[in-house]
């Protein structure tokens, strides 16, 4: 945003869900009326004193009201999107877009897990322009147009292949079958992060449910989850099946700066979207991660608005990998320090086997063991 703002030739669209965080409202105003922008105006965020619609009132002293929208398509304007564009005598050249599941509030930046892709790319910043086109001033018929009626494609050298899909449809399963066909066809590994899990419904959301954890290794953490308690973190198990983890707090049992860290309050912590299938397989159309700001719910993707990303470029995700698996260790660990004692045990490394003992080991090189599992997709 510094880098637009400090360019007199570049102007920005902007879709925003929540607008809170006070270094982004420094920035968007900074544009004057070098910024359009749609601001969410539903549920809370409608509502007089709200912090969306005080960023209204100040944007349109800034930007101009012309410049300045507000609405929710059929459910909400739940995109996180920055659309950079150059202003030629053609007109305005779009060349970069960021875009993600990162809100742009203080939660968002500060107290989520959340991502953010920047890309820098005409044709792909040219897609979310002309959604951006399509939603402002208002939606009017968007989940009819060209735009929400089928997914676009780009391929890069040594980048891999991105597709991009944009809701509301009409037909949630446009977005939501790749996401199942992924998932069912999974043949090593499924890891997933996924906030308000518990709202799922639809093919994305059967194929989840129907993951086997004895056929293939399966990692998963889902804030707000629906049963048995919406309000705990639910994690999947290697080799279980999904279970409740309350989100511990690191408390008395930890060292600062542990001890101090601020809990967030009871909104989400987990705000993630993005699934990832079998992300180190030998054949290089397996490895794919979803994700944007879609909450991967048929619901959603019939009235949201809303982007999904579809990956196929190793690096991105490997990358995603490493973040489920840093998320999931993160609440293994909290889990582990709700239960621990006020003064644990030093707990020593094992002794080696004695004679005729097996091992402790042993279970890392018995096929069908978890551990078993885990050692062969990791070390592969």
């Amino acid at each position: 945003m510094d880098e637009c703002a400090n360019d007199p030739a570049v102007f920005v669209d902007v879709l925003a869900y929540d607008l809170s965080d006070p270094e982004v409202m420094r920035r968007l105003l900074a544009f004057g009326p070098r910024l359009r922008i749609v601001i969410d105006d539903s549920d809370k965020h409608g509502k007089p004193g709200s912090d969306e619609s005080d960023a209204e009132a100040e944007l349109r002293h800034s930007a101009g009201d012309d410049n300045v929208k507000r609405h929710h398509f059929s459910g909400l304007q739940h995109n996180k999107v920055v659309i950079a564009k150059r202003k030629t005598g053609e007109g305005f050249k779009p060349f970069a877009v960021s875009t993600g599941s990162t809100n742009f509030s203080l939660g968002g930046l500060y107290i989520q897990n959340n991502n953010v892709l920047l890309f820098r790319d005409d044709d792909i910043a040219q897609h979310y322009a002309d959604v951006f086109d399509a939603a402002f001033p208002a939606p009017t018929g968007f989940n009819a147009k060209p735009v929400a009626t089928h997914w676009f494609e780009k391929a890069g050298p040594e980048a891999g292949t991105y597709r991009f899909c944009f809701s509301p449809h009409k037909d949630p399963s446009l977005s939501m079958k790749p996401i199942a066909d992924a998932v069912n066809g999974a043949e090593k590994s499924v890891f997933y992060a996924i906030a308000f899990r518990g709202a799922e419904t639809g093919p994305a959301d059967i194929a989840l449910d129907a993951l086997d954890p004895q056929k293939l290794l399966v990692m998963g953490v889902a804030d707000k989850p629906g049963k048995p308690d919406s309000k705990t973190v639910m994690v999947q198990l290697p080799g279980r099946g999904p279970v409740p983890f309350g989100p511990a707090a690191l408390e008395k049992n930890l060292p600062e700066p542990f001890k101090s860290e601020w809990k967030g309050g009871s909104g989400i912590h987990m705000h993630h979207k993005f699934v990832v299938c079998d992300f180190n397989h030998v054949d290089p159309a397996k490895p794919v991660v979803f994700t944007g700001s879609s909450n991967m719910a048929a619901g959603g993707e019939k009235g949201n608005g809303d982007n999904l990303i579809e990956i196929h470029d190793p690096k991105v995700v490997v990358a995603y990998a490493v973040q489920a698996v840093s998320i999931f260790d993160h609440y293994g660990f909290r889990n582990r320090m709700k239960r621990a004692e006020d003064k644990p045990e030093a707990r020593d490394l094992r002794e080696p086997p004695a004679q005729g003992e097996d091992p402790w080991w042993t279970p890392s090189f018995q096929p069908g063991d978890i551990k078993c599992r885990d050692r062969k997709l990791f070390s592969d």
